[in-house]
């Protein structure tokens, strides 16, 4: 996907991987698991799932399913509120 360099950081936008969607759900846990949800849209070739990050920290992740990332993930970047 895209790459930014911001002096010492680097953001990422890419497709989320399995070992991507672990991080996800250990450091932004959801009670409805959303990003597991996105996640199996994605597998089943029903939705695009992208994630945001900046090294190893997610910064905020979308879905062309529908539904909003902010909505999940408070605090943190919606990739749709950005474009």
């Amino acid at each position: 996907m895209g790459r930014v360099d911001r002096s010492d950081s680097r953001v990422e936008v890419r497709s989320c991987t399995e070992c991507e969607l672990a991080v996800l759900r250990e450091l932004v846990p959801t009670v409805d698991d959303v990003a597991g949800q996105h996640y199996e849209q994605q597998r089943a070739a029903t939705a695009t799932f992208l994630v945001c990050w900046d090294g190893d920290d997610p910064l905020g992740w979308d879905s062309s399913s529908g539904v909003v990332a902010s909505a999940s993930m408070p605090g943190r970047l919606s990739l749709r509120a950005s474009s």
